[in-house]
């Protein structure tokens, strides 16, 4: 039986990951605009290498990282918040955090995404000193891949939705051990179906 996309948890989780995508893409896009009204003393070179920056991000982090790895997964976990679970609740409460794997997840892919916003964390407090037009290249090159993968993220969301190809989505789908909220011990959940 195909999981059933046109429940609210998932279009939740869904549409929750987008704007989550589409707020930070303005707010990167904005911050290159205000980085780079400040880099008057920037040369060809600075620019060049800001735009080759912007571009490598944009190609590297919307195409590899959101499109191929990031929205697949979104997509998948938001199908799965319909089978049945002891943390339902809990995990249709914080959908979009769910679908994106930030809690109710295996220990490995928890690791794995709080280990990135770390390193992301990381990354915006060392390029505090670098020069205003590289830094304008960075944020204008993060910007248009969270753009990328806002629209990645609605489009396959879209096709997922199509009952011809709801079946398909379940590769990235793991089997989570969760804290069981009622007992406060680690229980598997049960594979999904």
């Amino acid at each position: 039986m195909a999981p059933n996309t046109r429940q609210w948890p998932y279009w939740f989780a869904v549409l929750g990951n987008v704007a989550l995508l589409v707020d930070a893409t303005v707010r990167m896009l904005r911050a290159a605009v205000g980085h780079s009204m400040r880099a008057d003393d920037a040369g060809i070179l600075q620019w060049t290498l800001a735009a080759a920056i912007a571009i490598a991000f944009a190609y590297g982090e919307g195409h590899h990282a959101l499109a191929r790895r990031f929205v697949p997964m979104v997509v998948d976990r938001a199908i799965g918040l319909d089978a049945p679970k002891p943390w339902r609740r809990w995990s249709l409460i914080v959908a979009p955090l769910t679908a994106a794997g930030l809690c109710f997840a295996p220990r490995d892919r928890l690791i794995r995404s709080w280990l990135l916003i770390a390193g992301i964390t990381a990354m915006v407090i060392a390029l505090g000193g670098v020069p205003p037009a590289i830094r304008a290249g960075v944020d204008l090159g993060v910007g248009l891949a969270l753009a990328w993968g806002a629209v990645a993220l609605a489009r396959q969301a879209r096709a997922a939705a199509a009952p011809r190809v709801a079946s398909q989505h379940r590769r990235y789908v793991e089997d989570p051990i969760v804290v069981d909220l009622q007992i406060g011990q680690l229980t598997p959940v049960p594979p999904m179906a």
